[in-house]
């Protein structure tokens, strides 16, 4: 494997330390990390996919994406896509929406969602860079 190829897996319980570690590192308030990774156990009962990236047996990223039926029809969602510090920007982001992409197309979707921070131009000028457009704006008032 030439250095920085990454290998995408289905993550496995033995995976979550490692996905926790990520999502602690990337700060917030991550449901995966503040569930010690219970979150992760849930999503794969309810039937979501988690996958991670590998660098050799080291765990550098991670998605979580499900398909939902809206309307009648299968539209792929993402919940969430991290990738340790040291590792961004090498392509191991986009080789994780690019599988989530392919395993979402197997299942007939017609098209994916995301919902990303609105002040997260990090994000935004991610996922724009990898396909994604502005669809709708959600807002929110503290009551």
């Amino acid at each position: 494997m030439r250095p920085g190829a990454v290998t995408i897996a289905d993550a496995i319980p033995a995976h979550f330390a490692a996905v926790i570690a990520i999502e602690r590192e990337a700060g917030g308030q991550s449901l995966v990390a503040l569930t010690e990774g219970h979150a992760l156990q849930e999503a794969l009962n309810r039937g979501h996919w988690l996958a991670v990236a590998l660098e050799g047996d080291a765990v550098v990223g991670w998605i979580w994406f499900t398909v939902e039926l809206t309307g009648g029809e299968n539209v792929g969602r993402i919940f969430r896509v991290a990738v340790s510090r040291e590792r961004r920007r090498r392509g191991v982001g986009r080789a994780l929406v690019e599988h989530a992409r392919d395993v979402l197309r197997e299942r007939h979707c017609t098209r994916v969602r995301l919902t990303i921070d609105g002040g997260d131009e990090g994000a935004r000028a991610f996922f724009a860079a990898t396909g994604f457009a502005l669809d709708a704006i959600a807002m929110e008032s503290p009551l």
